[in-house]
C-alpha cells in the first residue's frame, strides 16, 4: 500500500482519492502507467471518499471502501453484536506433525522416512503400536483443515494426535512405565522437535474443552471462501483452524451467517492476502453478527445442509440431485442473510415465503452410528420441504430478484463472481 498525504487536520467533508491495485502480480510498467488515471481501470479500483468514512479515529481502523460498498459495510454493522475473544481459539501447535525432507537433510538423520509421524500419526502407524491404557487416553482423533468445508466436517478420523499438555507431561515424568511407547516414539525425534515443552510436550496444546465441546464451530483460517461447520464429536485440529464456542448464539445460526456471501465479503474486507481470506481470531472478532429473534429459519436450513453433506459424503456420492438440493438451500440462506442485514434497503422479502414451511430435524452426534431407516426418514423430511419451496413461484422469483439489487450486485462484483 502506498499512501500519499499532506499533514493537515481533516474536516467533516475532507475527501481522499483511493487506488487499490487489483492484481499484485501485474508488471510494474502497467502499474506505473495507470497511476495517473483518476477512474477505475484494469489495474486499479479507484474511488473518492470522505476520510472520516475510511478512517475510524476511535478504533484507529482503516476500511478502504467507498460509495455503495461503504454504504453496505455501514448497514451490516448497524445494531450488530460481535463474537468475543474468549469464545475463539486456534488449534494446537505441535509444531512438528511429520518428518519432512528438510528435517532429514538438516539433522543428517537418514534413518528417518519423509512423512513419518511425530506428534501426528497415521491410522496405520497408530495400529502398529500396542498402546497402554494410559497412552490411549492421550491419543486423540485428529483432523486437518483440508478435510473441512462449508457446512461439513469428517466423521471418521484418519490421523491421531499425541496430545501432551502440561498435566500429561508431568504424569509421563512421574510414571514413565505407563507411557513407554510414547516415550520411545518421541525420543526418536528429540533432535527434530522444537516445542518449548520438548521432548514430550506439544508447543501450544490448548485446553481440551475446545476440541471436546458438544457444540463447537470449526473453521479454516486461510481459505478462498468461508468454511465453517458445527462439529459435535471430539475433533482435535491444528493452528490452520479456528474453533468457536458461542455463548449466546445458536451455533447452527452462527454457522449459517459465517458461511454466507455477505460474511465472505465482510471477511474479504477485514483481512486477506490476495484473494485468500485470513480468518484468525482478530478477523472473527470484527465480523458483525445480526441477532435475529426469528432466526429459526437459518438454524433449520443450516441443519439441513449439515445433514445433507454428511449423507452425501458417506452414502450418496454420485447423487447429483442431492447436490442440487444443497445448492438451493445454500442460496436460500444467502438470501435470508441479505434480508437480515440489508432488509430495510433491499426490500425484497424472502422470510415470509419460508415461514412455516421448514420442518426442524434432530441431528445425530455421528451420522455413521445411525440406522439406515433413521437416515432415510430425515432425508425424506428434507426433500419434502425442498419440493414445497421449489414449487413456490413467488419465493423463487424473489430469490432471483434480490441478486439484481445494486447493493447485492456490488457484493458479488467485489468478490469477482
Amino acid at each position: 500500500m502506498i499512501i500519499i498525504s499532506t499533514n493537515s487536520k481533516p474536516t467533516q467533508n475532507t475527501k481522499i482519492l483511493v487506488k487499490i491495485l487489483k492484481d499484485p502480480k501485474l508488471d510494474d510498467s502497467y502499474v506505473y502507467s495507470a497511476m495517473s488515471l483518476e477512474t477505475t481501470n484494469d489495474v486499479f479500483k479507484v474511488f473518492s471518499e470522505k476520510i472520516l468514512r475510511i478512517y475510524n479515529f476511535e478504533k484507529d481502523e482503516v476500511v478502504l471502501l467507498g460509495g455503495v460498498e461503504r454504504d453496505v459495510w455501514d448497514k451490516c454493522h448497524e445494531d450488530a453484536v460481535f463474537i468475543k475473544e474468549k469464545e475463539i481459539q486456534q488449534g494446537v501447535v505441535t509444531p512438528q506433525h511429520f518428518v519432512t525432507k528438510k528435517h532429514i537433510e538438516n539433522s543428517g538423520r537418514y534413518d528417518l522416512s519423509e512423512g513419518e509421524g511425530i506428534f501426528v500419526l497415521s491410522d496405520e502407524e497408530y495400529k502398529s503400536y500396542q498402546w497402554t491404557e494410559h497412552e490411549r487416553k492421550i491419543l486423540k482423533p485428529f483432523y486437518f483443515a483440508e478435510e473441512i468445508d462449508k457446512f461439513y466436517s469428517p466423521l471418521r478420523n484418519k490421523y491421531w494426535l499425541i496430545y501432551t499438555d502440561n498435566k500429561t507431561i508431568k504424569e509421563i515424568e512421574r510414571n514413565p512405565h505407563k507411557f513407554q511407547n510414547i516415550i520411545n516414539h518421541l525420543d526418536k525425534f528429540s533432535d527434530i522437535i522444537t516445542s518449548d515443552h520438548k521432548p514430550y510436550g506439544l508447543h501450544r496444546p490448548r485446553q481440551p474443552r475446545w476440541f471436546e465441546a458438544k457444540y463447537k464451530i470449526v473453521g479454516v483460517r486461510k481459505t478462498r471462501y468461508p468454511k465453517f461447520g458445527v462439529v459435535t464429536i471430539p475433533f482435535y485440529t491444528d493452528q490452520a483452524t479456528v474453533i468457536i464456542i458461542p455463548k449466546k448464539i445458536n451455533p447452527y445460526f452462527q454457522t449459517a451467517l459465517m458461511n454466507s456471501t455477505i460474511s465472505h465479503w465482510l471477511l474479504y474486507n477485514i483481512k486477506r492476502q490476495g484473494d485468500q481470506l485470513q480468518i484468525d481470531k482478530e478477523a472473527i472478532q470484527k465480523l458483525p453478527v445480526k441477532p435475529d429473534s426469528k432466526g429459526d429459519n437459518l438454524i433449520v436450513l443450516s441443519k439441513y445442509i449439515h445433514f445433507l453433506k454428511q449423507y452425501q459424503n458417506h452414502f450418496a456420492r454420485e447423487d447429483k440431485h442431492l447436490q442440487y438440493i444443497i445448492d438451493y438451500f445454500d442460496n436460500l440462506i444467502d438470501c435470508l442473510v441479505y434480508e437480515l442485514y440489508l432488509g430495510d434497503v433491499v426490500k425484497i422479502p424472502i422470510r415470509q415465503f419460508v415461514k412455516g414451511k421448514l420442518v426442524d430435524i434432530d441431528l445425530p452426534e455421528n451420522l455413521l452410528e445411525t440406522e439406515e431407516n433413521e437416515r432415510k426418514e430425515t432425508l425424506q423430511k428434507i426433500e419434502k420441504v425442498f419440493n414445497e419451496l421449489e414449487d413456490d413461484k413467488k419465493l423463487n422469483e424473489n430469490l432471483y430478484l434480490i441478486k439484481l439489487h445494486p447493493w447485492v450486485k456490488t457484493i458479488y462484483e467485489a468478490l469477482g463472481r
